[in-house]
């Protein structure tokens, strides 16, 4: 099992009622999301409990699916290879995401805080397969995390900012009302940008301090926009960090597939043009992806 434990100790004591009452509503929104979701690629809970004492704990105990995020492989990789993982495991990767994110699209629930730190590498059941050194070596994740998340009814708009930058969408930087869903989509096109191009891709596409913080900022909005905006030197400098060995073997056909996902469905600075969690499962690269799953074993 796996505990994950809440306080708001930047509430101020001198009004414990109202401190109580913020995490019980804050903290419901998780407990409730997470019962409402049961899928291999989402993390389970096996109760969830609220205990209001002095210090304000919530706890939510999940099942243990392992110690490891996706950050820590990508930052194993970048330790040890200087770049991204291999191409083929992005797309395996990449397709457990986008199957986990439909069924949560599908139960109306949208995460809002979807970073490589919130997609747990699962250890390989098989001890035989255990390796101390590559604990993720099971190539699996499930998403966690979903304090932020929300559920949504058809065409309403969300104004709160939540999340990370890069991970964030233009339009919650720029403190607009925006669609959950789509936001998400911007989130794991991020996520994707860092498997295949190396952590911290779009920090440094650009040239952004990488502190990670979220705010209004209309300015960085429009910096998404400008690099964007140029489709064709936006694919240039994203493929500079692709890994050879990947695109000798991927094929031409491939890279084009990943590319025209990347800039024309996932990081589109319009959330209007963005594509849907449902047309992503259909983009050619998801698709090849999930043909690939059979030879996988998933």
């Amino acid at each position: 099992m796996a505990e994950k434990t809440c306080h708001a100790p930047w509430l101020p004591l001198e009004n414990p009622q109202e401190k109580t009452t913020w995490w019980v509503v804050s903290g419901m929104t998780g407990v409730t999301v997470w019962h409402f979701l049961h899928h291999r690629l989402t993390l389970t809970p096996f109760f969830s409990c609220m205990t209001v004492a002095s210090d304000t704990f919530i706890y939510i105990i999940l099942e243990y699916a392992g110690r490891n995020s996706l950050f820590d492989l990508l930052a194993h990789e970048q330790r040890n290879s200087g770049g991204p993982v291999d191409g083929f495991l992005a797309q395996r990767l990449f397709l457990h995401i986008t199957e986990g994110l439909a069924y949560c699209h599908g139960r109306f629930v949208c995460h809002r805080d979807l970073k490589p730190e919130n997609f747990i590498m699962e250890t390989p059941k098989d001890h035989a397969r255990y390796n101390p050194d590559r604990p993720w070596s099971s190539d699996s994740l499930k998403i966690a995390d979903f304090g932020l998340a929300a559920t949504l009814k058809a065409g309403q708009r969300l104004m709160a900012q939540c999340g990370s930058m890069p991970f964030a969408a233009p339009e919650v930087m720029a403190a607009k009302s925006y669609d959950g869903f789509k936001l998400d989509v911007w989130s794991i096109g991020v996520v994707l940008l860092e498997l295949t191009c190396g952590v911290s891709k779009m920090e440094r596409l650009m040239r952004w301090p990488m502190d990670g913080a979220l705010f209004a900022d209309e300015e960085k909005a429009r910096e998404i926009f400008q690099r964007t905006s140029n489709e064709e030197k936006f694919r240039n400098d994203i493929v500079r960090d692709f890994r050879p060995d990947y695109m000798r073997k991927a094929g031409n056909e491939s890279i084009k597939n990943l590319l025209n996902m990347l800039t024309r469905e996932l990081l589109v600075f319009d959330e209007a043009r963005r594509s849907s969690i449902t047309q992503i499962e259909q983009s050619p690269w998801v698709v090849d992806a999930r043909r690939r799953a059979k030879e996988w074993g998933r």
